[in-house]
């Protein structure tokens, strides 16, 4: 059953009514296996900017690669003492190779506060950011308790915040399949005040989720099917707040830990992802 989430507040009318209907088609489609778990590398009316398959390890702890391991404020957020950033790394499956992000139980001590769970995290902070165009990952979705894998963009400044897919494992793990995509643009404002929306997938098989970004629209597509739009004009021009600036892409698994005790020492999870893509229209 698909999750509507309301927020009126700061969409437009239009937006409400669309994105109602968008989600009603999505629930359809989706059921009738319509939509495409994997699009392809050529776009019409695209380049091709930044593209990582994960055929071999890719990132390192300065940056300097594609992706830098850890955040611009370092290996752990610091007002989070439950997780530490660490690498993924490659796995081969059928002769097909995958980004591995894992968390799993390594307590390892930072300025005197002993962090349990090592997470991977990459992001292209020093290497790529763009405004505007189209950023895809196709990724599979972790079953644990708890997980919280991500891909999202953000700039110099936060907010603002583009989450192109954030999912919840909570306390079972089965609400994992519901994706969420949402759009920061002012502190401390809740971003389901700011176009949210949840939708339930069917499984947890691999789906690309993608986000169309240009001046007038920000739109989500989930396995190439167009699952919200975005067009609050005072939001995208700049006059509060503006999102339009040049923004770096994040992808990562994490744990909440409000359903995984600090102490778990036998807890692990890991999802995959087949690519991350980004385009620029030409």
């Amino acid at each position: 059953m698909i999750k509507f989430i309301k927020s009126i507040r700061n969409m437009t009318i239009k937006d409400n009514i669309v994105n109602f209907f968008l989600y009603i088609r999505f629930f359809i489609l989706i059921r009738l296996n319509y939509g495409k778990r994997q699009s392809s590398k050529n776009k019409t009316g695209y380049d091709l900017t930044f593209i990582d398959e994960f055929n071999e390890i890719s990132w390192d702890y300065d940056g300097f690669n594609k992706w830098k391991v850890g955040e611009v404020f370092g290996l752990y957020h610091p007002d989070k003492d439950n997780v530490y950033y660490s690498e993924p790394d490659i796995v081969k499956i059928n002769n097909k190779s995958y980004g591995r992000f894992k968390v799993e139980y390594k307590p390892k001590i930072f300025d005197d506060r002993l962090i349990p769970f090592a997470v991977s995290l990459l992001s292209t902070e020093r290497s790529f950011s763009q405004q505007y165009g189209r950023f895809e990952c196709r990724m599979n979705l972790p079953k644990e308790k708890g997980t919280w894998p991500a891909f999202w963009l953000w700039g110099p400044t936060w907010p603002p915040e583009i989450d192109i897919i954030e999912a919840y494992g909570k306390k079972t793990g089965r609400t994992i399949k519901t994706q969420r995509a949402s759009i920061w643009f002012r502190k401390n404002e809740q971003p389901d005040n700011l176009g949210s929306r949840a939708i339930e997938l069917q499984d947890t098989d691999f789906h690309e989720f993608a986000m169309e970004w240009t001046p007038k629209s920000i739109k989500f597509y989930t396995d190439g099917i167009l699952a919200l739009q975005y067009t609050n004009k005072k939001k995208l021009d700049g006059t509060y707040n503006k999102p339009n600036i040049n923004m770096w892409m994040v992808l990562n698994h994490s744990v909440q830990e409000r359903y995984v005790n600090r102490k778990e020492s036998n807890y692990y999870s890991e999802f995959l992802v087949d690519y991350v893509r980004a385009y620029k229209k030409f």
